[in-house]
């Protein structure tokens, strides 16, 4: 990572600066994350955090899953097994291919690689990221030196979120996700999905004035 960093501040594009701890949910352990800035003011996203694979709890060696640009403009799930059920709460397919069948604008106009030399770019499986998440969840209780001032709870929020999106709560998706998570995480990953409550749908009507009157004044 180092070398990595050296190698683009040698570039004389990019510059050191700190994180923000606005974009991080407060989280003090990603202060630890080297960020760099490209020295311009006419890029979208000007900013680089380099996360080492100890520190993000993620080897880059495993399975994977490849993705045609590394930003997108619209919400896409590229890992398809995983894709909604129209009967799961009115969830609508969220997959690459049903979106950009449907002319959803995905890949941006600019993309990040040249036409002419294009290297395959890849993402980690939903159950590695997962897994992840639950690591830097543990260790935050087993470190709480480390967490003087929390701020939010990031890879909690990222777990609920990952639930919350995905359906995974669902006996669907769970039969899909939990046998591939590493067995230290399934049991904790069990009790999340079991303690998920998803909010009601918020059915709106239309009422007369008269109508409205009388349900709110009975």
């Amino acid at each position: 990572m180092e070398a990595i960093k050296a190698d683009l501040l040698a570039t004389g594009q990019y510059e050191l600066v700190e994180q923000n701890l606005n974009f991080r949910l407060d989280d003090p352990y990603t202060r630890q994350v080297p960020r760099l800035r490209l020295k311009t003011d006419n890029n979208f996203y000007p900013c680089i955090s380099l996360w080492t694979e100890h520190v993000y709890m993620l080897n880059v060696d495993g399975e994977k899953v490849e993705v045609p640009e590394t930003h997108a403009w619209n919400v896409v799930l590229m890992e398809e097994r995983f894709d909604l059920h129209i009967t799961w709460a009115n969830a609508d397919s969220i997959s690459y291919t049903t979106r950009t069948a449907n002319g959803v604008k995905i890949l941006p106009t600019i993309r990040s690689q040249s036409a002419d030399i294009k290297y395959p770019i890849y993402i980690p499986t939903i159950p590695r990221m997962l897994d992840a998440q639950l690591d830097q969840a543990r260790y935050r209780v087993t470190h709480p030196e480390d967490f003087p001032d929390l701020g939010t709870n990031r890879p909690r929020y990222h777990l609920r979120n990952f639930i919350r999106y995905l359906h995974l709560e669902n006996p669907t998706q769970r039969e899909k996700v939990l046998p591939e998570l590493a067995e230290r995480n399934r049991g904790e990953m069990e009790a999340l999905l079991d303690k998920f409550q998803r909010k009601p749908l918020v059915t709106l009507a239309s009422f007369s004035a008269q109508e409205l009157e009388k349900k709110t004044n009975p």
